[in-house]
């Protein structure tokens, strides 16, 4: 899918992810939930945990909605950072 010219990445945390399916759903924070797919998790992994925060592209997918793409996990945070 291509990606929306000039978009910036995008931070969110992963709400769901169904493994057997490879479907998660990230929210951004903005406030928008976007699909995405295990092919489009950074590294060749294809999970990731629940809770996890995430950097992301938006890309346009069928019928006018959104994807997330090229979603790439992000170190955790230190306590108090």
């Amino acid at each position: 899918m291509p990606v929306e010219p000039a978009q910036p990445v995008s931070l969110g945390s992963v709400t769901s992810f169904d493994d057997e399916r490879g479907l998660g759903v990230v929210l951004a924070e903005d406030g928008r939930e976007l699909v995405f797919h295990c092919t489009e998790i950074a590294g060749g992994s294809r999970h990731v945990d629940v809770g996890a925060r995430v950097a992301f592209l938006v890309a346009a997918a069928a019928r006018g909605s959104h994807e997330a793409v090229a979603v790439t996990p992000l170190p955790d945070r230190p306590a108090g950072a």
